[in-house]
Parts: C-alpha cells; structure tokens; sequence
C-alpha cells in the first residue's frame, strides 16, 4: 500500500498547486517525474485525498478507504442480491463476499486501492441497471451511468471484465 500513499501524497503536492487534474507527477519516479494519470485511474486517490482534507493523515486515509470499500462491498452485495431474491439472501451474500479470502487480501495484505474499490461497485452497477430496466426512472438511470462512470474511474482491468458480463447481463434482463 506505500506506492498508494506515495501516489496520494503526489496528488495532494498537485492539488495544492492548483492542478485539479495532474497528468504529470514530478517527484514519482525516483526524481524524474511520471506521467501517472494518463495511465491509472483517479478515482481512488482522490477519495484517499479526500478523507486526508478531513483530517487523516495518508496511511489513514488509506486504510479507512481501504476498510470502507470492504465495508461497501458488503452493502452493495447484499443490496443487489436482496433485490433478487430476499432480505436473509442478501445479507449471506454480503458476509460471503466481505469474509471472501480474495476480497479480504485485496483490501487488508495488498492494499490494492483501486481494485477494491471497483470490487464494491460490481454489485452496485448490477442493481442499478436491474433497476433501470425494471422500472425506467431518471434516478436509476443517473445512478446506473454513474456507477459504471464511477468503476471506469476506478479500476480499468475491472472494467475491460465486467461491462461485457454486463451486456450480457442486460440483455438476460430484458
């Protein structure tokens, strides 16, 4: 998780400097400076940066982004498999996938940030788009385009995975 937190650092150096969106970080690299953004994802470290505005230090801030997004992977299974199904299936999908081993080394050994992100908002992307097709309101459809907008800010392998998953999964909907 250090590479996070010296990224995160790096962004906060940035945005201090006025730059809402860095291309280039000059102090990565050993020196010499990388173009970071033109090839990862923003999302996580700007939440990261965020809860370091409130007050955390970045080691902080990254392990409470961390633990949340385990913490979220958990809300947005069991928000998911409770549309489907019911209330007690929800809430077994939802202790399944927090006590999952992967997903609990990919936030809490590798300290993988934006993959753990992305892994709680696989769920979310599916109840959404469940719900836009089941009922076709405006909310929906923000939130659906929004939670893909939010995993395609997140995590690319994820999303180069999933949207043909969720394809797939739309038009078994329909």
């Amino acid at each position: 998780g250090a590479l996070h937190v010296y990224r995160t650092v790096a962004l906060d150096r940035a945005l201090s400097d006025g730059l809402l969106y860095p291309r280039w970080f000059p102090d990565l690299a050993f020196g010499y400076g990388f173009p970071f953004f033109n090839y990862r994802e923003p999302l996580g470290y700007y939440l990261v940066e965020l809860v370091h505005w409130l007050g955390a230090s970045f080691p902080v801030a990254l392990n409470l982004v961390l633990a949340g997004s385990l913490i979220a992977s958990g809300l947005t299974m069991n928000l998911w498999v409770s549309d489907i199904f019911d209330q007690p299936a929800g809430f077994v999908a939802a202790i399944v996938t927090m006590a999952a081993p992967y997903t609990v080394i990919d936030s809490l050994v590798r300290s993988n940030l934006p993959e753990a992100i992305a892994l709680a908002l696989l769920p979310l992307i599916l109840w959404a788009f469940r719900r836009l097709l089941l009922r076709g309101s405006r909310k929906y459809f923000a939130l659906a385009a929004l939670s893909l907008a939010a995993l395609l800010l997140t995590h690319n392998i994820s999303s180069l995975i999933f949207v043909p998953v969720l394809i797939v999964y739309v038009f078994v909907l329909r």
